[in-house]
């Protein structure tokens, strides 16, 4: 249950129509606030640019909410309702929606880098320009789901359901496409290694195969060694040196 204080401050804060403002600032000064939204009832809600990171929102309604620009990074929406909810450009990193109901909700610009999406519903939703590095998309259902020019490398795509999907210019460099379903699905000018592309030849149809990019595999760029001098040492050097 949701707690009930918070909920109605967030609700008197939607009511005031300033996206938000007095939430906000509450958040900002009490940003270690254990913050419990869980099954709250926020369907249809203007809830742009609403600081919501970190906040537990586990099978809340948020069905055709308006969450435009918002902050839910690392929050939790597992079984959350977001059906035909506007998420264009939310900060959705390391979020957790497992289980969640996405069908025709609108990704477009997103940030859902290492967001837990497996077995999530979203048919038809949109994702297009998305960024979905190293998100893990396990068995969920993106069916017609249209994800041109989204950042997928390194993505767990395991038995993912893309039956349909647009993943035209998509970049699938290290994704994990191993029992996906791709019939149907759009590649054009989707980009993928060789040894990616291996991993799916069987199940591709040839104008499939002929669409697609092969670019050479990244090799993991060295690091560079990072050499902390302190104010003593720099002291002592800048002694020895006059």
């Amino acid at each position: 249950m949701a707690n009930e204080e918070q909920l109605k401050q967030l609700l008197d804060s939607i009511e005031e129509d300033n996206e938000c403002k007095a939430w906000n600032e509450w958040r900002e000064k009490n940003p270690h606030a254990d913050v419990n939204l869980q099954g709250a009832d926020l369907q249809k809600a203007d809830l742009a640019k609403v600081n919501l990171y970190q906040t537990d929102l586990y099978r809340a309604k948020l069905c055709q909410a308006d969450l435009r620009h918002s902050n839910l990074q690392n929050a939790d929406l597992y079984h959350a309702d977001l059906l035909q909810a506007k998420l264009q450009k939310a900060n959705l990193q390391y979020a957790c929606m497992q289980n969640a109901d996405l069908c025709q909700a609108n990704f477009e610009g997103a940030n859902l880098y290492r967001a837990d999406l497996r077995l999530t519903e979203a048919r038809q939703a949109t994702l297009v320009g998305a960024n979905l590095e190293e998100a893990s998309l396990r068995n969920a259902v993106l069916i017609r789901a249209d994800l041109r020019e989204a950042c997928l490398t390194n993505t767990n795509l395991f038995g993912t359901f893309l039956h349909g999907a647009n993943l035209e210019k998509t970049n699938l460099v290290g994704a994990n496409l191993e029992k996906a379903l791709l019939s149907e699905v759009n590649l054009a000018n989707a980009t993928m290694t060789q040894a990616d592309f291996d991993t799916i030849v069987a199940e591709l149809s040839d104008e499939q195969k002929s669409q697609i990019v092969i670019v050479p595999g990244i090799q993991p760029q060295k690091r560079p060694i990072n050499v902390r001098i302190s104010q003593s040492d720099f002291e002592i050097s800048h002694q020895l040196t006059n």
